[in-house]
């Protein structure tokens, strides 16, 4: 939006906030991927307008690939399942443990990941493995 005009839509409301130097720094990396997903709402429910009425544009871009809508954003995703799980599940193993991971935990987290690509990778069945890792259950004790 031009400076004095006021934001109307949802994604010009969302780079505003995305000016603010507290904010930037995630939303240059999540709102690219995040706005192929504006479809659904706070709670998963399929939407084709915003509550103002104005339409959804769940345009989505990955790197330097533009995607048009969420089907064009699973299939990408679908064809790029290793990447997607191992990255998942790192992401999720950082959460649980409460600190970035490091060098030693790679055998660990490729375990998993092999275990997940090999059967069901399912978010129950990520959480589940991660639960149950010597990571997560010595990160436990050491408590």
């Amino acid at each position: 939006t031009e400076p004095g005009k006021e934001a109307k839509t949802f994604r010009e409301k969302m780079a505003l906030h995305a000016r603010q130097a507290s904010c930037a720094g995630c939303h240059k990396r999540v709102d690219p991927l995040g706005f192929g997903l504006e479809n659904y709402d706070a709670v998963g429910r399929w939407r084709v307008k915003y509550n103002d009425g104005s339409d959804i544009l769940a345009d989505a871009s990955i790197g330097e690939k533009q995607l048009k809508n969420p089907a064009e954003l699973k299939q990408h995703l679908i064809g790029e399942r290793s990447r997607f799980i191992k990255a998942f599940v790192e992401h999720m193993m950082r959460y649980a443990l409460g600190r970035p991971l490091n060098y030693s935990d790679e055998p660990e987290i490729r375990r998993i990941v092999a275990k997940l690509e090999s059967g069901n990778a399912r978010i129950q069945s990520i959480i589940e493995e991660i639960a149950l890792s010597q990571l997560f259950l010595e990160g436990l004790s050491l408590e």
